[in-house]
């Protein structure tokens, strides 16, 4: 396995093979996930322990953590094809921390680059407090949804978070502080990001797009229902949100190919 680090030698590397082979059959998400897992554990302890033959350890640590750092970027942006529930950029963030963290004189531009890595995490994909509540983040990017899009089910969820209804729906403002009124142009910005990458984007992404666009679309017809019978004050913005939202998203749904 490659936790055990002390017992790795070179003739093991020929392992990774036979991980690699696995990983491109196995169908099991839960499974799939606990393999590019130990993929990236076995490179990073076979790596760790036979650079320092020619390397110190500070320098080693230091490759390490800029390779992973590479690796993290690359997988966030753009996870491999069927891959896009496995959160590989994720095991590549724990262990560009690992190596930040072995690392006696981590230097600037590993402290940088490691507070940029954790703050894109909190960025894309937001998680909300005990109230529902979503932390203040910085102005709203289409760009950065469709990179959550991009990454299954956990993506779909996050934008859906910012988008969608608040948790009090009657509020003047969703969670993520977008006003019900602003929604249809927040979204309208997204939607024409998306429809640029298109073409380039992977079928299991188009599908995510699709099923996130239909979520939002129901989420906000119920709320329009239920703003319907309402008295308060905010009602009646989110009743011409949630009806201006589905059409918008059913005339750029329809024209998708």
């Amino acid at each position: 396995m490659p936790r055990a680090y002390h017992t790795l030698s070179i003739q093991d590397s020929r392992c990774l093979l036979v991980y690699l082979a696995y990983l491109e059959k196995e169908l099991n998400p839960a499974f799939r996930k606990i393999l590019s897992r130990i993929v990236i554990e076995y490179i990073g302890n076979f790596t760790l322990k036979h650079c320092r033959s020619t390397l110190s350890e500070e320098m080693t640590a230091a490759a390490l953590f800029f390779g992973f750092a590479a690796m993290y970027w690359k997988n966030l942006r753009q996870p491999p094809a069927g891959h896009e529930d496995d959160w590989i950029f994720e095991r590549f963030f724990h262990w560009a921390q690992g190596q930040r963290n072995k690392n006696r004189f981590p230097g600037r531009d590993m402290e940088l680059i490691s507070a940029h890595m954790s703050e894109a995490m909190q960025r894309i994909f937001p998680q909300p407090d005990a109230f529902g509540r979503l932390p203040r983040t910085g102005r709203y990017q289409p760009e950065t949804a469709l990179i959550a899009l991009r990454n299954g089910q956990s993506g779909m969820a996050a934008v859906l978070r910012c988008l969608g209804p608040s948790v009090n729906l009657y509020k003047s403002a969703t969670a993520s502080r977008i006003h019900y009124t602003q929604v249809p142009a927040t979204l309208q910005s997204l939607l024409r990001t998306i429809k640029a990458q298109w073409a380039f984007e992977s079928p299991s992404t188009r599908t995510n797009i699709r099923r996130f666009l239909n979520k939002l679309a129901d989420r906000y017809r119920v709320a329009g229902s239920n703003a319907a019978t309402s008295g308060y004050p905010a009602a009646r913005n989110l009743r011409f949100t949630a009806s201006k939202t589905n059409r918008m998203i059913q005339t750029f749904i329809a024209s998708l190919v």
